[in-house]
């Protein structure tokens, strides 16, 4: 029984330290921005990657980013705990956007 226990724990051990690490959002700023009819597309990237974001103008939360500032941008993968947080912030955040929206988010 106890060899049993611990071969379970190993076994959990690798799972259990996935779970802890960091991912952080990218850091982003505004390239550009395009309206179409109600559809406003909200160019953003970095020296890596590019993104395309899309909201309807008549949304609250539809706004355009500042030119040079910097922004987080967080996806699926994104795993990051705030300095003196409780829990990882990412994942309730993404978990309220995958259900409602299934997109990658600017904040």
């Amino acid at each position: 029984m106890k060899i049993a226990l611990l071969v379970f724990l190993l076994l959990l051990l690798p799972v259990a330290a996935s779970s802890q690490n960091i991912v952080p959002p990218e850091v982003v700023q505004f390239e550009n921005v395009h309206v179409d009819d109600d559809v406003k597309t909200v160019a953003v990237g970095n020296a890596n990657r590019h993104y395309s974001l899309f909201c309807n103008v008549k949304a609250a939360g539809c706004i355009t980013p500042e030119p040079n500032k910097n922004y987080l941008l967080f996806n699926k993968n994104t795993r990051w705990k705030m300095p003196g947080a409780a829990g990882r912030g990412s994942d309730e955040l993404m978990d309220y956007v995958e259900n409602f929206t299934r997109a990658t988010v600017a904040i």
